[in-house]
């Protein structure tokens, strides 16, 4: 539904239940509604290991950047 209207030809879904309706006639339970799911259970994991390690690396290299009487 996010990208529907995105290639010029109007919009197909106006409403959630229509769109799985379609989806489900067309692509099945598990090929259409949960298509993707496996790659985004590889995807999750690592995004929030890069998120952690990105905020603890930041915060080492602020708190080697900005004295000390500022952080209290």
């Amino acid at each position: 539904m996010q990208t529907d209207g995105l290639d010029g030809g109007g919009y197909r879904y106006h409403r959630i239940v229509q769109t799985l309706k379609f989806v489900w006639a067309k692509e099945g339970l598990i090929g259409g509604l949960y298509k993707g799911m496996s790659l985004n259970w590889i995807k999750g994991p690592v995004a929030v290991g890069i998120s952690f390690t990105t905020f603890d690396l930041a915060q080492i290299v602020l708190k080697t950047i900005i004295p000390d009487e500022y952080l209290e």
